[in-house]
């Protein structure tokens, strides 16, 4: 013990040299801890060994899971019985003796008294933040910690009742002065993008007779897994037949709104139908709508059976102990799922097609609502839309992808939110999310295209990209970089996970290791998130912390630096403004009715007064080059939903720095720093004039409009002057590298020499 203690000692001392502190600590014993009570030890020793000062701590195993030899057991944490929301310690042990520790919880007190009841907490959400949408006692609210700003804060989380069944927002208010602290959603939605494998008409076009998984003989014919001692069964599949049901939403004051649901309903019945052969596949096979066919629920059970049968054999063997999938709570795969033409660009109050797939994680205080009168409704849900052009549950990767936001929600309990920091607002964790979801996909197809059904049936408009003559939604040898190719949007910020995850899977390949091999390294790194707000850099070292500790710890430098090449340990999150982009996506400022705030802070500007803004997710720079004193951006600012009018568009304004990138302090009211500001001198052009050649420029758009994006940016470098500009001419030697060629090895364009003097577009 007292070797530990001096391990500590160092660790923090070692923490205050270099400044901040990481986000989470590994404690590395000098000797390992022998333990023969796992509950004893977390609830008397590991307090003190994560310097947890009070009594009021208490540990809890969430989950213990063993991969490759080693159990690794998951603890979360509540402070005077309060949970601490996102904050766990994972304990690794081989044969009874503990050998790492990895902690994100730090040291606080608080007092655990709220000052607001929940009534009160609710209503600062309603009207300013909510809208009128819901009346005053229409919520659900629990008390728990959550850190902000560095601190430990009293909160509540509240959930008013959704608007739409893919309506999963949540609101932390703080419970001591009912400031809004952030905001979440519980549905992870996956884009139009996938890809087809085993039964797909794409990838395998010919169709094989297979034995599902898991059938029960006491589900009376239906597409449910047999239950087991404790009455859980696995997995459930089910169908969305329009029967012309509806759900009455009462947002009180006598004011009542009903719209349409499709209802969820097991059709596929062995009994009924003397197998599971269902042929009804042909409008599918032409990408024509078909809201009725019964073959997609049979490809759901066994897409969700093949992940699920191979994650357990890994060493998920406790997977059906996780907090979300316990008890008589199965996983559940719906198909042809339909919703109100207005929730899905439609307009009309008519169920019409949805073009997406999403992972809906169960709340219980609205479950009838998404559920109805459905059998399994206490259970995570796997949503595949019967789309306009094509049906998502058709295409194997669409399942493993959503499939894997289930695994990582239910074992590491990742936030699928952004949150304010020193950089203006970040979605990193919401991109990380994606691309974990998109590594599930190839551990089980192996193959770097994903999606090929979907991707046909969509085309490149929808963003399908080629890959060896097929369009893939995704790509898993995407070229993508951390900071450098981020736009805001998750899906996108997700590609330099699953790319980097690719490399390593292809590096451990070509050094005679298989999939199951790299598949343990991810599960690892997996269920040993010590908070549920990691970023790229800590994924990074957790990945390296689980390689080092498998049969491929060889090959650790290779992974670290396939991961730095990626750009994952770059702590500056912020792009090169001359690298192209089809768009930057923004958080906005709602109206408090028809649209809602997201991704905001409180600022104060420099009037003094306090302002809402959302800052980008990702800052520019620019490196000025020899004769260039004047930067020009343009693009279209454009609405959510398509719309350019001042009242649907962002608002954007520049906030500009020298030579360091524009900081936040994200306390309340947040302050920044920043050299000066830069409006739009017309509709979507911002300049930016005076610069010096050889330094760099940090720019972070601010949007103080609604929501939306800056479509088609394009940046302009140009001399504004009477006076001649020659760039200096490179010396020709083979052997030299300019200081502009190796400048934080970014990839920009070199001028055209023919041009100086002149304006020119770099992109």
């Amino acid at each position: 013990m007292k070797k530990l203690l001096v391990v500590l000692a160092i660790l923090f001392a070692v923490f205050a040299l270099f400044g901040e502190k990481p986000k989470f600590d590994v404690i590395k014993p000098a000797k390992p801890i022998a333990v023969k009570n796992m509950p004893a030890f977390v609830e008397q020793k590991l307090p003190s060994i994560i310097s947890l000062k009070s009594p009021l701590f208490k540990g809890t195993i969430q989950n213990s899971n063993t991969i490759s030899g080693t159990a690794i057991h998951r603890i979360a944490w509540s402070y005077n019985g309060i949970p601490v929301v996102g904050k766990f310690t994972v304990i690794k042990e081989n044969d009874g003796k503990i050998f790492s520790i990895i902690n994100g919880l730090r040291n606080f007190s608080i007092d655990t008294k709220p000052v607001l009841s929940t009534e009160q907490a609710a209503l600062t959400l309603n009207g300013k933040h909510f809208g009128n949408l819901a009346k005053k006692s229409d919520f659900a609210a629990k008390l728990v910690i959550i850190e902000d700003s560095g601190n430990y804060r009293l909160a509540y989380r509240i959930r008013f009742r959704p608007v739409s069944p893919v309506d999963g927002r949540y609101f932390y208010v703080d419970a001591n002065n009912g400031r809004l602290l952030r905001t979440g959603n519980l549905v992870k939605f996956a884009s139009n993008k996938a890809k087809v494998f085993e039964m797909n008409p794409v990838s395998t076009p010919d169709p094989i007779e297979v034995d599902l998984l898991w059938v029960g003989d006491d589900a009376e014919g239906k597409l449910s897994a047999a239950a087991d001692d404790k009455g859980l069964r696995k997995i459930v599949a089910a169908n969305c037949p329009d029967l012309g049901e509806t759900f009455v939403y009462d947002v009180g004051g006598g004011q009542k709104y009903e719209f349409p649901v499709c209802t969820i309903k097991q059709l596929a019945n062995k009994e009924e139908n003397g197998s599971f052969i269902y042929e009804d596949w042909t409008n599918g096979l032409d990408y024509k709508l078909d809201t009725e066919d019964i073959y997609p629920e049979i490809a759901l059970y066994y897409h969700m059976a093949k992940i699920y049968d191979y994650l357990a054999s890994l060493g998920l063997k406790e997977y059906t102990e996780l907090p979300n999938h316990a008890g008589s709570k199965p996983i559940v795969g719906i198909a042809n799922f339909q919703m109100m033409g207005y929730y899905s660009g439609y307009n009309t109050t008519d169920l019409k097609p949805m073009d997406n797939a999403f992972f809906s994680k169960n709340d219980p205080s609205f479950a009838e609502m998404f559920y109805g009168d459905f059998e399994y409704n206490e259970s995570d849900a796997l949503v595949f839309g019967q789309g306009s052009r094509a049906d998502f549950s058709y295409d194997g990767d669409v399942v493993y992808h959503e499939f894997g936001h289930g695994v990582v929600d239910g074992i590491a309990q990742l936030a699928y939110e952004g949150w304010a920091d020193k950089y203006g607002f970040t979605n990193e964790i919401m991109g990380m999310n994606e691309g974990m979801a998109d590594v599930f996909s190839f551990i089980i197809t192996e193959d770097p295209c994903l999606a090929e059904y979907v991707a046909k049936g969509t085309g490149k408009m929808a963003g399908a990209v080629e890959l060896d003559g097929k369009l893939c939604l995704r790509t898993t040898t995407n070229p993508n970089k951390v900071n450098e190719d981020f736009n805001g949007e998750a899906h996108n910020d997700g590609l330099p996970l699953v790319g980097a995850h690719w490399e390593i899977y292809r590096k451990m390949i070509e050094n005679g290791f298989n999939r199951d091999d790299f598949a343990k390294i991810f599960l690892t790194a997996l269920v040993s998130v010590p908070h549920s707000e990691i970023g790229y850099k800590e994924w990074g070292e957790l990945m390296l912390e689980a390689a080092a500790d498998s049969p491929a710890s060889a090959l650790k430098d290779d992974f670290k630096q396939i991961l730095t090449d990626r750009g994952y340990f770059e702590e500056i999150r912020a792009r090169n403004v001359m690298h192209p982009a089809d768009y930057f996506y923004f958080g906005g400022v709602g109206d408090g009715y028809s649209s809602l705030s997201t991704n905001t802070v409180h600022v104060e500007n420099e009037d003094g007064d306090v302002e809402e803004v959302s800052p980008m997710y990702v800052q520019l720079y620019y490196d000025v080059p020899e004769c260039v004193n004047t930067l020009t951006i343009t693009g279209m600012q454009v609405g959510e939903n398509g719309d350019q009018s001042q009242r649907s568009a962002p608002k954007l304004t520049a906030l500009v720095r020298e030579g360091k990138p524009v900081i936040w302090n994200i306390d309340y009211p947040s302050t920044v720093k920043y050299d000066y500001i830069v409006e739009s001198e017309k509709k979507g052009t911002w300049i930016f004039s005076n610069l010096e050649p050889g330094k760099r420029y940090y720019i972070d758009f601010i949007n103080k409009g609604p929501a939306g994006l800056l479509y088609t940016p394009q940046a302009t470098a140009s001399w504004n002057s009477e006076e001649e500009c020659t760039p200096t001419e490179p010396e020709d030697d083979d052997n030299e590298i300019s200081d502009a060629d190796t400048d934080n090895g970014d990839d920009e364009p070199k001028e055209d020499k023919k041009s100086s003097g002149c304006s020119m577009t770099l992109f």
